[in-house]
């Protein structure tokens, strides 16, 4: 008996063991990018795709689609996974996590509390599609999208088109906007830029490209937030707003919120970046219009920079209260902050000009150095985590400071690893 478990013990112990040196594994002996290795955990964990664990969270699609934004960007720089020797592939990552979410594409409806977080699978479906018009599509696509593209498939093609009918149908508000949850119709918030942009920007110039109305309800969507929800004086851009005015927390006049959530102003970048990128490769925007968002980039960034915390060089969970009682810096928005300002930097979106003193790359390297060294975790079984990422926040709840400062903290949630990949693939690409 006691053979037999040193037997049972000894192979598990070696198939752990051999496990572990498979994910510590690198290529020509030199050690995976944070980036790959990052991603590598998250798709280990099993935790973006949409499976019985995750299909209860009102976000799981959110943070599907931010992570297969991350993917898209590691193919784009990297190529194939094993270049990098990375474990997992990244192209059986696509499959999966697109094949296992698509029966709730098909079936998307108005009355879906989270559509709008759906809207940012959009480019991942559209990837395993192939559309009418490929002369189209593969000028939209980068190299490495090409390379991997699959031939048609209509149940990927019937899903996109049940997404933008969907997207017709949605309410609005008495500004026009389009609301995060049609729960509450009449409440934007800037966490749903992002997903409504990954969609809404890139669906028309491939699948509609006669339509010429599409760009300019994109920018108003964009301008509703920015003049209810961004201060004139900071630039910094409050948590939402509500246009009835019928919460307790709306302000009288404009009905924004009272706090600048810090993951909101990220969320908020990162559609403005998603934008101007899709439009590079698209032409959806006009001149003028390309212009005005690269001017709202620019004025949120450098609002960002000058309310940077001057020790860590990162950002506060209440962007423009640290140090308060209460107020920590937190990973999530600080990983999305990083990228946004090293990826505009690359683009030319950012110049080299510097606020208050702070240079973009300075500022950003400071920071992800920081994340590196306070909320990375190592396992033991080689894999990566990440610590300080807030729990989802939710405007509707009551956004008072206690409320964002008093929400749970949770590891390796995806909010925060995969802008950590986003972050540390402009890292390394410098």
């Amino acid at each position: 008996m006691f053979v037999s478990q040193c037997v049972i013990f000894g192979c598990l112990f070696t198939a752990l063991y051999t496990l572990t040196l498979s994910i510590i594994a690198s290529t020509n002996g030199k050690p995976r990018p944070y980036s790959a290795w990052m991603a590598d955990s998250v798709i280990m964990r099993q935790e973006v795709t949409w499976n019985s664990a995750t299909k209860s969270d009102v976000s799981a699609h959110l943070k599907i689609g931010l992570f297969q934004h991350a993917i898209f960007e590691l193919k784009d720089h990297y190529g194939y996974s094993q270049s990098v020797g990375a474990q997992e592939d990244w192209e059986a990552y696509l499959k999966e996590s697109v094949d296992s979410a698509i029966d709730a594409f098909l079936d998307v409806g108005r009355d879906d509390s989270d559509i709008v977080n759906m809207f940012s699978m959009g480019k991942s479906i559209l990837y395993r599609s192939r559309v009418p018009r490929p002369d189209i599509w593969y000028i939209a696509m980068t190299d490495s999208l090409r390379r991997y593209h699959h031939s048609q498939n209509r149940m990927y093609l019937s899903a996109l088109e049940a997404m933008r009918k969907s997207l017709n149908t949605l309410p609005r508000n008495t500004d026009g906007g389009i609301p995060y949850f049609v729960s509450d119709p009449d409440i934007m918030a800037l966490d749903e830029t992002y997903p409504l942009v990954s969609f809404y920007a890139l669906y028309p110039p491939i699948l509609e490209p006669d339509n010429r109305t599409i760009a300019k309800d994109i920018v108003n969507q964009l301008d509703i937030m920015w003049s209810h929800c961004c201060q004139n004086g900071t630039h910094l851009c409050v948590h939402g707003y509500d246009a009835a005015m019928s919460s307790p927390w709306a302000n009288t006049v404009s009905g924004a919120s009272p706090y600048v959530f810090a993951r909101a102003v990220g969320w908020y970048l990162l559609g403005l970046l998603q934008l101007l990128d899709i439009s590079n490769t698209t032409g959806i925007l006009s001149p003028s219009q390309w212009t005005h968002t690269r001017q709202r980039f620019i004025d949120l960034a450098n609002a960002a920079v000058d309310h940077v915390d001057a020790d860590t060089g990162c950002w506060w969970q209440i962007m423009d209260y640290g140090g308060h009682q209460g107020n920590f810096v937190e990973s999530s928005a600080s990983a999305m902050l990083v990228y946004a300002l090293l990826k505009g930097r690359r683009l030319g979106y950012l110049s080299r000009l510097e606020s208050k003193g702070r240079s973009y790359d300075y500022t950003a390297k400071k920071c992800y150095r920081h994340i590196m060294k306070t909320f990375l975790i190592s396992y033991p079984n080689g894999s990566l985590g990440l610590d300080g990422t807030v729990d989802f926040c939710a405007i509707y709840d009551d956004p008072s400071y206690e409320y964002y400062t008093g929400r749970p903290i949770v590891t390796n949630h995806v909010y925060g690893t995969a802008p950590f990949i986003l972050a540390s693939l402009e890292y390394e690409r410098r």
